[in-house]
């Protein structure tokens, strides 16, 4: 288990019925540098939080786990922010039409960020296996490790401001955005945000008088 969660032990009649399901269990531990904070508590119903989901699943090697998961509104739009910022600073020139395809494929790419902590169902109490931040894109997710403390310190600052770690973190996110090939409706859409240089035919009309005439000249030995 990790450090600083102990499992509450049900006892007496008030308490029939804890333990029931593997989510209810994990929502039943308790931070033990927080008295009398149960982890359900300190997780459900945050202001930050646009979704929390907590599901139970089998994973491949047949454990039980159960996964925590928040969808973070403030990080989520500190992240399309720094999108938006890149863009307006972009210089206006032609050196930067690569540099404006990319940003704007990672902004049509882009989608949320969300913490997500994960318990194996052990006997006699759940284990804490891992924490981590999802930056997910239509084509891919990438993830960030954090430790559980991590996420228990969001969940306790709850505000609209991140926290100087979880800014830097995004940043690092953010800056190690490398498109991946995406199909269907997705493809179409990143396809359409790359601007597009169309050359016009050369003129020769605009050709200086010696060009014009070494031009008739290759073109009348070409037909020879």
């Amino acid at each position: 288990m990790h450090k600083g969660w102990v499992a509450l032990v049900c006892a007496g009649m008030a308490l029939a019925g804890c333990g029931d399901g593997a989510v209810r269990q994990v929502k039943g531990l308790e931070r033990g540098d927080v008295p009398g904070r149960v982890l359900g508590a300190a997780l459900d119903g945050r202001g930050a939080c646009a979704s929390v989901q907590w599901r139970s699943f089998q994973d491949a090697r047949g454990r039980r786990i159960v996964e925590y998961a928040c969808e973070h509104r403030p990080a989520t739009a500190h992240y399309a922010r720094l999108t938006r910022e890149a863009l307006a600073a972009l210089p206006p020139e032609p050196g930067g039409a690569e540099a404006l395809y990319l940003l704007r494929q990672r902004s049509v790419d882009f989608r949320r960020v969300r913490e997500i902590t994960e318990w194996r169902m052990d006997a006699p109490a759940p284990v804490w296996i891992g924490s981590r931040v999802d930056t997910e894109y239509a084509s891919h997710t990438a993830r960030e490790p954090v430790s559980a403390d991590f996420v228990f310190a969001e969940a306790a600052h709850d505000g609209p401001d991140l926290s100087p770690g979880y800014q830097h973190l995004l940043e690092r996110a953010w800056r190690g955005y490398r498109p991946l090939p995406a199909a269907g409706a997705v493809h179409h859409r990143l396809a359409a945000a790359r601007p597009v240089t169309r050359v016009p035919p050369a003129d020769p009309t605009v050709l200086h008088p010696s060009e014009r005439a070494s031009a008739t000249l290759r073109k009348g030995e070409w037909l020879r």
